[in-house]
């Protein structure tokens, strides 16, 4: 359920006016209020312009002391210190949510989040603590989260790469991913897309994710192309303008073929991206497909690939990346974040919100 952002909202409205003190539901309303705020940095509160986040954490808290037993509401707190890096508080806040669950689910769900978030921080002690205990509940959700893990260490630990020379075969993955030639129109080329400007024109990170898939796409000729994005300026999708740029820019004078395009026009986020691609590959018969972002974000689209696949039914497609190098090196505090990202998207992907509090829920 999305509810409608309100342009002040620490400001009560007529009804909040008449109480002394908002409802706890009032709190939480405000809360995804400020976290869907369009501005992350530029949220009113107090006569201040805050972070989305900060806003959100704020509203959070009142809600948490009006109702400390309240397993939602920490939850969705505990989550979003995650988003700010600060883990210690946020696993202080899932211990928390631990002693108050009512129900073997919650305590399903707050074990996922300890077990992970002690694996992000290489606490191997609480990993295997966590892994014990929902091993002892339920067995076989404990070995998918440990198939879950392997992904994200896996895409972790490999080094980026940013040249298609080395992109002749796919990478040699075990379960989920089979290793395959890339050699017939059983690979594709995946390109996620990126906010348009306002006018709708491309963005100049998009049309360097495009300049490389252009590369790509003459190095592997048979190879069809995925490009996926929604989020619409002026009437047009990411997807409707990256692929008038691959037709009217491509290998030749007369530009990519435009039935080699696959277009996907409703994907909002990076999780839509991923989900909403395998779809279209699996119909297609795709085996193996290399994506394609800036080094910032490929890490996360291929690992939100295989996440998505842990739990499918549909033949495995194995996956790989080719990054848009970045102008600057990435320094320890960006790869930091990065890392934090893809632990968080790949909580997402398999139904954990981020903002948890029904019937005020929000990816």
């Amino acid at each position: 359920m999305r509810i409608r952002y309100h342009e002040h909202i620490d400001r009560p409205d007529k009804n909040e006016a008449m109480a002394v003190h908002p409802t706890h539901q009032d709190l939480l309303q405000r809360a995804l209020s400020a976290y869907q705020h369009p501005d992350r940095n530029n949220v009113p509160l107090h006569h201040r312009r805050v972070s989305n986040l900060e806003a959100a954490i704020y509203f959070l808290n009142q809600a948490y002391q009006q109702q400390p037993a309240h397993v939602n509401t920490l939850l969705t707190l505990a989550t979003l210190h995650t988003f700010q890096g600060n883990i210690d508080t946020a696993l202080e806040r899932y211990r928390q949510c631990l002693t108050h669950c009512q129900s073997p689910a919650e305590q399903r769900r707050v074990l996922t989040y300890l077990l992970t978030w002690s694996h992000y921080q290489q606490d191997h002690a609480m990993t295997a603590h966590y892994f014990s205990r929902l091993q002892q509940r339920d067995r076989p959700y404990a070995e998918f989260l440990d198939r879950f893990l392997t992904q994200i260490e896996m895409v972790l630990s490999r080094p980026l790469v940013t040249s298609p020379n080395h992109l002749a075969v796919s990478p040699p993955y075990q379960a989920p991913c089979r290793a395959t030639t890339h050699h017939s129109a059983s690979h594709a080329l995946v390109t996620p897309g990126y906010k348009l400007q306002p006018d709708g024109t491309l963005a100049p990170a998009l049309i360097a994710r495009l300049a490389l898939t252009k590369t790509l796409a003459q190095r592997f000729p048979a190879s069809p192309i995925l490009v996926t994005g929604g989020m619409p300026q002026q009437g047009k999708t990411e997807a409707r303008q990256m692929k008038l740029w691959l037709c009217e820019q491509g290998i030749d004078e007369q530009g990519i073929d435009a039935q080699r395009i696959i277009e996907e026009p409703l994907a909002t986020n990076t999780i839509d991206n991923a989900r909403f691609s395998l779809a279209l590959l699996q119909q297609r018969n795709i085996r193996a497909v290399t994506v394609i972002s800036s080094e910032s974000h490929v890490q996360r689209i291929q690992l939100l690939f295989q996440i998505l696949q842990l739990t499918s039914d549909q033949p495995t497609i194995s996956v790989n990346h080719c990054a848009v190098a970045a102008q600057q090196p990435i320094d320890a505090r960006h790869a930091a974040q990065i890392k934090r990202n893809c632990y968080i998207d790949a909580l997402r992907a398999i139904g954990l919100p981020a903002f948890d509090c029904p019937p005020f829920v929000s990816l």
